[in-house]
């Protein structure tokens, strides 16, 4: 699933933008979800006061997985999403 994110990114970017712009941080590099499972990516930059309830709202909804695609925020998002075993983050 992240290969697929960076490989779509890459029609917008250059491949080198994209690798220097997204690094994994946390969880498994690759997130299998099962036929019929529904996974959520989330774009968070400075998102700390909203991502708990976005990603409880996501869960609640479905999800099996969700992964938070953060450009750099300057406040406590990657914290937040870190302390969540049901976030993949990149």
């Amino acid at each position: 699933m992240i290969g697929g994110i960076k490989r779509r990114l890459a029609g917008y970017l250059s491949a080198r933008r994209v690798e220097a712009a997204l690094r994994h941080l946390s969880g498994p590099s690759q997130v299998d979800l099962a036929d019929g499972a529904a996974g959520a990516v989330i774009f968070a930059r400075d998102a700390e006061f909203y991502l708990r309830d976005c990603l409880d709202h996501n869960f609640a909804l479905g999800a099996a997985h969700a992964i938070v695609i953060d450009p750099g925020s300057r406040d406590q998002t990657a914290a937040i999403d870190g302390e969540d075993e049901r976030v993949r983050e990149n």
